[in-house]
């Protein structure tokens, strides 16, 4: 499989941020309690990551508990992991628990599924580098400066994908 992240940059220097979003790509549900297994009891799973690789990871999206901003609510997108680092060799770590981690939760979710007679859904793992400072990228600053009338364009085609994704999971591909 190709990596998932690209390597290192030749932009050098102190202070450097390296980002990467991961989209769960599943709703929770009562009885899978996807939010759970992530966390890991008592968080264990997210902490690990985080103290092996110095890294932050975080658990953001609707049904994940982070509350964000003044309004202290959900951010209204999927589900998603956010995994940040200083150094380089750090991130490509964490990426890679996560990735695993991720792995292993979709084949769990898989045989999940088929016991309950649902079609399984095509996950894979769904990861975008959005700040690398070795590299020059920072879309996050991109993100932020959109134009309210951008930000309802980006939200309706985030929309419009997940419901052709459930479409697709209901028909079986």
């Amino acid at each position: 499989p190709p990596p998932l992240v690209a390597p290192r940059g030749a932009i050098a220097g102190d202070f450097q941020k390296f980002v990467a979003v991961f989209q769960v790509g599943i709703d929770d549900d009562d009885e899978f309690c996807l939010v759970k297994r992530i966390l890991g009891k008592g968080g264990h799973n997210m902490r690990r990551i985080a103290e092996e690789c110095s890294a932050k990871v975080r658990l953001r999206g609707i049904g994940s508990g982070f509350l964000e901003g003044a309004e202290g609510r959900e951010a209204n997108m999927p589900l998603q992991i956010n995994v940040s680092c200083a150094d380089y060799d750090c991130y490509a770590g964490a990426v890679q628990r996560v990735a695993e981690l991720l792995k292993d939760l979709y084949k769990h979710y898989r045989r999940y599924a088929r016991s309950e007679g649902l079609e399984p859904p095509a996950v894979r793992i769904d990861v975008e580098e959005v700040r690398r400072d070795d590299l020059g990228i920072d879309l996050l600053k991109q993100k932020a400066e959109r134009s309210p009338s951008q930000r309802e364009r980006d939200r309706r085609a985030r929309e419009q994908e997940r419901q052709r994704a459930r479409g697709r999971a209901a028909l079986g591909g």
